[in-house]
């Protein structure tokens, strides 16, 4: 996959939000077919390309593109962190490639991308222990790598979580 990427629905010329829930995709069908890691190269045409984290418009300021959040949000703390399969199941037009989950010995992140404009609303997570803590981060229209969501002595095996309509959301588990 390269910066100036046509995927889902994108066409040509793809809105920053639809071009960054690609991305994500990109990433889940990676690590879903074997992937260990993932490398990103920036280059292009800055100045046209959606596809890419930063628009450097010749002599201007860069400005940071909704590429920029997501891949900031799936990347942050995976360092360590193992590749786990995942199961789905009740979920509205949800498939595999909608969800990535890793994991390290006390903590968890499940990625979720919804390309539907309705949200799905108490959409119910397990987890192998009982929770201590919970952060839901998201990326939408109006969000960017915005933490939504925390709660602390949660002491449940399951969490339910809403799934914004258009938005890449990342919960973040510890026990």
């Amino acid at each position: 996959m390269t910066e100036c990427h046509g995927g889902f629905g994108m066409g040509d010329t793809p809105d920053e939000l639809t071009a960054s829930l690609d991305l994500v995709n990109k990433f889940h069908d990676a690590f879903r077919g074997g992937a260990k890691g993932w490398l990103y190269f920036e280059w292009g045409a800055p100045t046209i390309n959606f596809g890419g984290l930063l628009f450097t418009p010749w002599a201007g300021t860069a400005v940071r593109k909704k590429n920029y959040y997501v891949y900031q949000q799936f990347a942050a703390n995976l360092l360590n962190e193992n590749y786990i399969n995942t199961t789905l199941s009740g979920i509205t037009n949800f498939g595999a490639d909608n969800v990535s989950a890793f994991t390290a010995p006390n903590r968890a992140d499940i990625n979720v991308v919804n390309w539907n404009t309705d949200a799905q609303n108490r959409v119910r997570l397990y987890f192998g222990g009982n929770i201590s803590t919970i952060n839901i981060y998201r990326t939408s229209a109006t969000e960017n790598n915005s933490l939504v969501w925390n709660q602390n002595n949660v002491g449940l095996n399951y969490y339910d979580v809403d799934f914004s309509g258009q938005s890449f959301t990342t919960v973040r588990i510890t026990w």
